[in-house]
């Protein structure tokens, strides 16, 4: 599962296409609803710095969604 989260991590990024930046943002923040994926991301730091990165994204959605709901 960690590759796969990998995978869309080349997503999240400032440059990336608006469409599959918000699919790899909403997969992503999926996982925090889960024990099981909060640990997951845990190991992938990675993650985190994509996350933080696109709070200062153009959209402003992305920027919001990157943050999560509260």
């Amino acid at each position: 599962m960690a590759s796969e989260v990998k995978e869309l991590l080349k997503f999240m990024q400032l440059g990336a296409r608006l469409d599959l930046k918000a699919y790899a943002v909403s997969n992503v923040l999926g996982l925090t609803g889960t024990l099981e994926g909060i640990k997951l991301l845990l190991e992938i730091p990675e993650s985190f710095i994509c996350l933080l990165t696109l709070l200062n994204d153009n959209n402003e959605v992305i920027s919001k969604e990157s943050i999560g709901n509260p």
